[in-house]
């Protein structure tokens, strides 16, 4: 069956399974290998899939009229047995048929995907599908052991679009020989690709893995936070002007994760350090053009836009007083202030763009 094609801005809420590293057909450079070496939980059951959707359509955080969504994460999907695929997803189609899920959402790599493989998914109710690009630069690709080009996120992309399912590509960002060239070639090549949702990642060395040797010997230097957060800004704001829904910035943060990081730009607020970076861009740009007037000057933001545009600790407004010279400036919450909007002067600015204004609102 073919999935009816939905608004590219609505999001889902999301009943989460988790496959760690199962269907992977090796360990990319980064992966941490305590997960793929005997150490990993019970096998996702059918009948476990089943119990945790019915658990899921229960929780009070879904929001009347929203869609839901089964996932599975954290491995190569489309690599399993294909026995094992159709096991799980079934377990999902009752709830299909009684309308209760609108689809179902996998992961996968670019090159574990075929056009057969992805009309098998079409007939099981998968409607949205996420690669794992990480980059689109093939020497970053080649130093991090991914196994493929940037030439299979392109034609996997493409298998995806023809299906009219949901694309969404998955970065990862500081991977080994990445420079600010390369993050822009990435970018170019993901807008062209038109993608409907995404996920920033920075790349973290963990223990256990190949990465975690080459930084002990000095031979990989990852980004700092100031650096990932920057990066990560930019992508944010020019796949978001493009339509695309940026649904993560940032890893999950867990107690194992964080036993296990050695370096890079671990922040458990990752992605509100990037929207505070985006919103400060704005809000500079909107003073640096249009002085206040002789009144207490005061800058009005949607409330629930309210900490990403004071910055961590207060900090966005400490250095808008400190560079514009305004010691008596304030940021105020205003109700009729749409979010991604701001009022400075009596004008109107958007934090972003005016195109696609709701996925502002995309990142978590």
């Amino acid at each position: 069956m073919t999935p009816p094609a939905v608004p590219r801005n609505d999001r889902p809420f999301v009943i989460p399974f988790f496959l760690p590293n199962q269907g992977c057909p090796h360990r990319c450079l980064y992966c941490d290998q305590q997960l793929s070496g005997g150490r990993r939980p019970e096998p996702l059951t059918p009948a476990a899939v089943a119990a945790g959707i019915e658990n899921g359509l229960s929780s009070p955080r879904i929001k009347p009229g929203q869609r839901v969504e089964a996932a599975f994460y954290g491995g190569t999907f489309t690599a399993l047995p294909l026995e094992r695929q159709a096991r799980l997803l079934e377990a999902a189609a009752p709830f299909l048929a009684e309308g209760r899920l609108s689809g179902l959402r996998l992961s996968t790599r670019p090159d574990a995907l075929t056009a057969e493989k992805v009309a098998f998914l079409e007939t099981r109710g998968v409607t949205a599908l996420e690669i794992g690009a990480q980059s689109l630069d093939d020497q970053v690709l080649l130093r991090s052991g991914r196994g493929h080009t940037s030439n299979a996120t392109s034609r996997a992309a493409g298998l995806v679009k023809s299906a009219r399912l949901r694309l969404g590509l998955q970065f990862l960002l500081g991977l080994p020989g990445e420079d600010q060239a390369s993050r822009e070639l990435t970018l170019t090549q993901a807008l062209a690709l038109a993608p409907d949702e995404a996920r920033l990642y920075p790349l973290l060395v963990l223990e256990g893995t190949a990465l975690a040797e080459l930084w002990r010997r000095g031979e990989y230097r990852p980004l700092d936070l100031d650096q990932a957060v920057r990066a990560a800004a930019a992508m944010y704001v020019d796949l978001t002007r493009a339509g695309t829904r940026v649904l993560r910035m940032g890893l999950q943060s867990d107690e194992r994760l964080e036993r296990s990081v050695l370096a890079g730009p671990h922040h458990p607020a990752f992605g509100h350090l990037v929207k505070a970076e985006v919103f400060q861009t704005a809000l500079i740009q909107a003073l640096s053009g249009r002085p206040a007037g002789r009144e207490t000057p005061v800058l009005l933001v949607s409330p629930r836009d309210l900490p990403e545009a004071l910055g961590p600790g207060r900090s966005t407004l400490a250095a808008l007083k400190d560079r514009f010279h305004l010691e008596d400036l304030a940021i105020k919450p205003d109700q009729s202030v749409t979010r991604g909007f701001f009022i400075w002067a009596g004008q109107t600015f958007p934090v972003i763009g005016d195109r696609d204004r709701a996925c502002i609102e995309g990142i978590r």
